[in-house]
């Protein structure tokens, strides 16, 4: 009996230290509780920077791009542009002719201009008339010249 009164079940007698570490569970479980969402509260602020970040970035890359586009729209025009006024400019013909002038011997060319067809060609009046013929003949106020010799009768 005495043994009973002293000696207590094993729950009885620990439940202090039981009740005392569950406490300390508790507080355990709360501190890493707390520790995870300090740490997710930290991941979270770190994606929402990055996320503000890359906004800016893609805003500014963005605005890169429209400057780009913008300007390779103006090259593209401008080069086309180009292209357009070099066909339609005139040949460089004063080159040219100063090209013959400097290689041109005195006296050439001069039999086209005692030539009788050369003759009666500058003595023709140009008449313009409704002849259906006109379009698929040459009239005779025009001289057609073949070859290279045209460079060569510029100059006399």
């Amino acid at each position: 009996m005495i043994s009973t009164i002293v000696w207590k079940p094993f729950d009885a007698q620990f439940q202090m230290f039981i009740d005392r570490m569950a406490e300390h569970r508790q507080f355990i479980t709360g501190e890493l509780q707390i520790l995870e969402l300090a740490k997710l509260t930290d991941h979270d602020r770190r994606a929402v920077e990055h996320q503000a970040f890359s906004r800016l970035a893609a805003e500014k890359l963005e605005g890169l791009l429209k400057v780009v586009e913008a300007n390779q729209e103006t090259e593209s025009r401008s080069a086309v542009v180009g292209r357009i006024r070099a066909w339609l400019a005139p040949p460089p013909f004063a080159r040219a002719l100063e090209d013959c002038q400097a290689v041109r011997e005195s006296g050439t060319a001069d039999w086209i201009l005692e030539d009788p067809t050369f003759l009666e060609w500058t003595s023709c009046q140009p008449q313009i008339s409704s002849d259906d013929k006109m379009g698929r003949t040459m009239p005779p106020w025009v001289l057609w010249v073949n070859g290279k010799l045209r460079s060569w009768l510029i100059l006399s």
